[in-house]
């Protein structure tokens, strides 16, 4: 079975794609039945197509706006043509996993390709927000569509009228190696104390993460208690929250973007980690902190309805004018009670377990994929 797997770039960046794709990938690279081809396509200033044996077949498209590229169905033709032509395939599953590829999912089912997209944001809060007319447009075109969480799922069979077994729910798996490190001595070559308390934020530095409240709440929490540290790992609006946080600089630590490696370093010391996103649907840093054993604060949103609340501690987020905020008083008080209970935070863990053991494992989430992809085809 040919599967064409495709990452536009720039929309990977903006939601978090990328993980979920490389993921994928490393597992599909498994199976013999499967002849991956993973396509990269961005927009350059320099246009060329560069193409690697990596155990799977890799492609790299860049196309700039120089090329006579003027609209997103001729981009798209160009894209499809350019795939085939170094390929050689002209059937199978062609898995797009934003609604930005419509153009590519009508050219692909033109010819003759089975279309299958994830849905990787919470449908519901987008179509709120926008008029989601562009899936109107879109679940049309899909032969198969999988949802991170049965909520999206629902809400995208009755708003769009999609059938229903042409969808499929299929959790977010992750493949980690916990760093096996000594915890003391990883804080110690990291410039943090042996009695720091280390609070991780792992994820884009903008305010629809919750980042901006998280400063105000930590801030609280700290008090410029010097072995207090919130880590902030990721990129975005580095010099707005430094602003908020100059007359208090030593309770925070900024990192910038980070390998999977080093990641794993800021895994291993972490006491607790916080996602307080306003919206969400299943977060790939979620299930690696789960993974790490790192108890969890998370907001009340509908995308973390899967974690139960003898699992994750919660904080509601309110809407005051249109405008999401976390309850700043109640992200201090569960900061305040997990720094103070040993057992509260070793409980939290010990109730995450079973997501491990199956639930959130890269191996049985790309089974269900490919399970998917037969039943598709």
């Amino acid at each position: 079975m040919n599967v064409i797997l495709i990452n536009s770039s720039d929309i990977s960046k903006i939601y978090g794609i990328g993980s979920y794709l490389n993921y994928l990938k490393d597992e599909l690279t498994t199976y013999q039945n499967i002849n991956l081809i993973f396509v990269d396509v961005e927009i350059g200033t320099k246009g060329k197509v560069t193409i690697k044996n990596l155990g799977y077949q890799y492609m790299n498209i860049v196309l700039t706006h120089e090329d006579g590229v003027d609209t997103e169905a001729s981009l798209s033709k160009i894209i499809f043509h350019l795939i085939i032509l170094n390929t050689n395939v002209v059937d199978g599953i062609f898995h797009i996993n934003s609604p930005m590829d419509l153009e590519l999912a009508k050219v692909a089912r033109e010819n003759g390709f089975k279309v299958v997209f994830t849905m990787h944001i919470d449908l519901s809060d987008y179509v709120n927000f926008y008029n989601g007319k562009i899936y109107y447009d879109f679940f049309p075109l899909v032969d198969g569509s999988i949802f991170i969480t049965e909520e999206s799922r629902q809400f995208a069979i009755r708003k769009f009228l999609i059938k229903e077994e042409n969808t499929c729910v299929i959790p977010n798996g992750i493949k980690w190696n916990v760093n096996r490190k000594s915890k003391l001595k990883i804080k110690r070559n990291l410039g943090f104390g042996d009695h720091d308390f280390i609070v991780l934020f792992v994820g884009r530095l903008e305010r629809s993460k919750g980042v901006f409240d998280l400063v105000e709440a930590f801030k609280l929490f700290s008090n410029n208690n010097p072995n207090k540290k919130l880590i902030l790992i990721g990129t975005g609006k580095f010099q707005e929250i430094l602003k908020i946080t100059k007359d208090s600089l030593n309770n925070f630590y900024f990192t910038g973007f980070l390998t999977k490696r080093e990641l794993s370093y800021y895994y291993k010391i972490a006491d607790v980690g916080v996602l307080v996103s306003y919206s969400e649907q299943m977060s790939l840093v979620v299930t690696e902190m789960i993974h790490n054993k790192i108890p969890l604060i998370l907001s009340n949103i509908r995308g973390f309805n899967f974690y139960k609340e003898t699992e994750v501690i919660k904080v509601p987020i309110n809407k005051i004018n249109s405008i999401y905020k976390v309850d700043i008083t109640k992200l201090n008080d569960s900061l305040k009670f997990l720094y103070e209970n040993d057992y509260a935070r070793k409980k939290l863990v010990d109730n995450t377990l079973h997501y491990k053991r199956k639930t959130l494992n890269n191996r049985y989430t790309v089974a269900q994929i490919v399970k998917f992809y037969e039943k598709i085809q």
